[in-house]
């Protein structure tokens, strides 16, 4: 049970970054100090480097295998970020959204083999 909690208390970090993250790109477009087109790529670079630190602190936690666990946290955000997607937006999915949450379970992936290496330090 304390492990679960341990695990609900830190996605749930990792979800409030992504909406301040969020309301912030929100806040820029809407006074017009960036485009469209801008904070999309800023919203993708800032979940990209989200992925790879929620996947190195899951690495450096593990015993071995650093790409499974990478691989299963990627995932689990990844879908839970789609379900959001699906649900708040409305949005199908797209190749061009899988394409996205490819990227973001392959950076998850590389951050826990980057973390899982660094453990031995």
């Amino acid at each position: 049970m304390k492990t679960l909690l341990k695990y609900l208390k830190m996605s749930s970090i990792y979800l409030v970054v992504i909406c301040i993250t969020s309301l912030i790109l929100a806040i820029l477009n809407f006074f017009g100090v960036l485009n469209s087109r801008t904070i999309s790529i800023i919203d993708a670079l800032v979940m990209i480097v989200i992925f790879i630190v929620l996947g190195y602190i899951h690495g450096k936690k593990s015993e071995k295998h650093g790409y499974r666990v990478g691989l299963k946290i990627g995932l689990i955000f990844s879908l839970i970020l789609l379900f959001l997607s699906i649900v708040v937006f409305r949005s199908g999915v797209s190749f061009t959204s899988s394409i996205y949450y490819l990227i973001l379970i392959v950076s998850c992936v590389f951050g826990s083999m980057i973390g899982i290496n660094k453990k031995s330090d």
